[in-house]
């Protein structure tokens, strides 16, 4: 059984920037590591969505968009591969596999009576036909699908596909999921799936009244279709990323036991009370399957540019330096955070570089220095006793409830605390196996534990030959091996 975390879908033609790594997929996946330290099953998933209808040319189809998705895709995976950012599965909504599971679960919930048909107004085009979304005749970028248009925010209406400006309401049928029969649910188990405190009052506010039907079908062919029982309509995005959790866990080979879902607070909706409805439905799960590591958001109008772009940030800063201000400066709830190069500096210098790799390369080099006097370590040395008995324990608590933020700051707590013991029992000037074996333990401890936010920069001080930070469970082996002579230097931001 396999806790699977998953990173909300990227839609095309969004943009990935550094902000959408902050609040999702930098969390994500050092969590997803973090739980790997300590011996969890754990995948990370995600997929692309290719379904949306700004990349349909005509409103209806997905025709002749082929080229600009595969595009996208590529510049998802650069991005995501820019900032070592692992998925064990992620794969495109159009694959056969996601679209299997997505009418699987269609023909369950129509079984169940959960979907609803009935006829509402539309909007359509009296030019072409196409049903645009209201805010694409207001404000598109035109250009960006190589059509003539003036689309700007308060520009007369007009389609943005055939540049018409008269629209005509008429009736079309649709499908609906039914929600409101599982309000008192999901009212019952909303804290159980939405850990941070400052989101449950919103959440609440939804619950406090019934709740609407969701429409789930699209006047247009772009998503999955929904022939023959609905001609020329297609699912709604949404419905079928919310599926895709489940469809790319299954790629990845994974038996859910349970989701932890990593994602902004302007999708929370979808996480905390439809998710769960289907997920239920669909699955078997409950609120127990569920967690909702929903996050804020990136204040992008306070933010540096050079920290949004992601080719401009990775080219200008190391990639795990990048992650490890993202986390540091992300939050474990809603507040919105702004990401600027004077931040960046004193983060990285004054607490990855200054704290944690200066203690870093000291019991490296003593290590290094004293290997002549041997190396002895015994798990009831105090200082054992203490990282098993009251650090772990912490950061699992942490774990369970998803608060990746927490878990850094823990571990920045106990790498204080070293650099504190290092001065106080003047470590430095004995020397002798017991001693030895006290360093080496320090510095496998950290190394591991800053491993899932810093992958690579940690090797730069992993001395220990034929062993890796990657496991708690083999934290005491570190002692027992060779020592190789060079020692790296984590440098500072100039």
């Amino acid at each position: 059984m396999s806790t699977v975390v998953t990173s909300a879908f990227p839609f095309v033609p969004a943009t990935i920037s550094l902000a959408n790594m902050a609040s999702t997929y930098v969390p994500a996946d050092s969590y997803t590591r973090l739980l790997r330290l300590f011996g969890r099953d754990a995948v990370h998933v995600t997929g692309i969505d290719v379904h949306s209808q700004f990349v349909s040319t005509d409103g209806k189809t997905r025709d002749g968009s082929e080229a600009f998705c595969s595009q996208k895709c590529l510049e998802y995976q650069r991005a995501f591969e820019s900032l070592n950012i692992q998925f064990d599965a992620i794969a495109r909504t159009d694959e056969t596999h996601h679209t299997e599971a997505v009418r699987e679960a269609l023909q369950v919930l129509l079984a169940h009576g959960a979907i609803t048909q009935r006829q509402i107004s539309v909007v359509r085009c009296d030019g072409c036909g196409a049903f645009p979304a209201p805010r694409l005749t207001e404000s598109f970028d035109f250009a960006r699908l190589g059509l003539e248009g003036d689309g700007h925010a308060g520009a007369e209406p007009r389609c943005p596909y055939c540049r018409a400006h008269q629209f005509s309401d008429v009736l079309s049928t649709h499908y609906f999921l039914v929600l409101e029969p599982y309000r008192n649910k999901l009212l019952a188990e909303c804290e159980r799936v939405v850990r941070v405190e400052a989101a449950r009052p919103l959440i609440r506010s939804w619950l406090a009244e019934p709740l609407a039907d969701w429409n789930i079908s699209r006047d247009n062919s772009i998503g999955i279709s929904l022939e023959p029982q609905l001609p020329g309509k297609s699912l709604y995005l949404w419905f079928e990323s919310l599926i895709g959790y489940w469809s790319m866990a299954r790629l990845a080979a994974a038996n859910p036991k349970k989701f932890v879902h990593f994602f902004g607070q302007n999708i929370l909706y979808y996480h905390a009370v439809v998710w769960p409805v289907l997920y239920g439905l669909c699955y078997g799960g409950g609120a127990s399957d569920i967690l909702a590591a929903v996050r804020g958001l990136v204040d992008k109008q306070r933010s540096d540019p050079e920290l949004l772009d992601i080719d401009q940030a990775v080219r200008s800063y190391p990639p795990d330096y990048l992650r490890f201000y993202l986390v540091w400066s992300g939050t474990d709830g809603l507040t919105d955070v702004r990401l600027t190069r004077a931040t960046l500096v004193d983060v990285v210098n004054g607490i990855l570089c200054d704290s944690a790799g200066n203690l870093l390369r000291r019991l490296a080099v003593l290590l290094q220095k004293r290997a002549r006097a041997g190396v002895q370590l015994s798990s009831e040395d105090e200082l054992v006793q203490t990282f098993y008995k009251v650090l772990i324990p912490a950061l699992l608590q942490a774990m369970d409830e998803a608060l990746v933020g927490k878990c850094l700051r823990l571990i920045l707590d106990y790498v204080s605390q070293l650099n504190r013991m290092m001065a106080a029992e003047r470590l430095y000037e004995a020397e002798s196996a017991a001693v030895n074996g006290r360093i080496a333990f320090m510095l496998a401890t950290v190394l591991t534990l800053l491993s899932p936010f810093v992958p690579r920069l940690v090797e730069e001080y992993n001395i220990f030959v034929g062993w890796s930070p990657r496991s708690l469970a083999d934290i005491m082996r570190a002692a027992e091996c060779p020592l190789r002579q060079e020692v790296g230097l984590w440098k500072k931001l100039t």
